[in-house]
C-alpha cells in the first residue's frame, strides 16, 4: 500500500503548475483518485517517479461538502491525460476551490 505525502496548495496557480507537471509526466502517473473515506485526492506515481525521480505519492485534502465536485474534476483530469489534452486553468481553479487548507 502506498504512503501519501499531504500537500496543501496555496493558490490556483500552484495547482495549475503542479497539474501541468503531472500532464507532462503522465506516463509516470499510476492513478489519480478521490478517496471519500479520507476526503483526499490521491496521486499515485509509478516506481520510476518515486524511487528514481524522488517524487513521493501525494494527496490533497478536500472539503467535506465538495467531494462530488472533486470527483468530477478528477474525472475530467483523467480524461485529459488519456487524450493528451493539456490541463486548463479553469480545471485547476475548480480543484483549488475543493482544497481543505485547514487540514
Amino acid at each position: 500500500m502506498a504512503s501519501f505525502t499531504t500537500v496543501i496548495p496555496t493558490s490556483p496557480q500552484e495547482v495549475f503548475t503542479s497539474l501541468e507537471k503531472l500532464f507532462e509526466n503522465r506516463s509516470h502517473v499510476s492513478s489519480v483518485t478521490v478517496d471519500e473515506a479520507s476526503r483526499t485526492v490521491r496521486v499515485d506515481l509509478d516506481w520510476a517517479a518515486n524511487k528514481m525521480g524522488g517524487v513521493p505519492d501525494f494527496q490533497i485534502p478536500v472539503k467535506a461538502g465538495v467531494i462530488l465536485e472533486a470527483r468530477e474534476v478528477v474525472d475530467q483530469l483523467r480524461r485529459r491525460f488519456e487524450t493528451g489534452t493539456p490541463v486548463s486553468r479553469d480545471l485547476a481553479e475548480r480543484l483549488f476551490q475543493c482544497v481543505d487548507s485547514r487540514r
